[in-house]
């Protein structure tokens, strides 16, 4: 059996917003985690390759912030490390 808009009372009419939103919020912040993600995931590359000049931009206070803050600290202790001539695994 199908409905028009006009027969579908408000609750149901709430019920579809609500589930609207919720879907658009959902996608829209796991795109910015999994694109906070993709840009630790290049760092870490780029350090990998000794590139320890590097520097992540952190705008934000959450979980992928503190991510890569820990990102920025580990390179630079790093760089520390190489300039002292000490190697990871001494």
């Amino acid at each position: 059996m199908s409905y028009t808009w006009s027969e579908l009372s408000p609750k149901h009419e709430l019920i579809g917003l609500s589930l609207s939103i919720s879907i658009s919020a959902g996608y829209v912040i796991s795109r910015e985690i999994a694109s906070g993600i993709g840009r630790g995931i290049s760092f870490v590359q780029e350090v990998a390759k000794g590139e320890l000049r590097q520097h992540m931009v952190i705008t934000g206070k959450d979980e992928t912030g503190v991510l890569g803050q820990s990102l920025n600290e580990m390179a630079a202790n790093l760089k520390v490390m190489g300039q002292q001539g000490q190697g990871c695994g001494r």
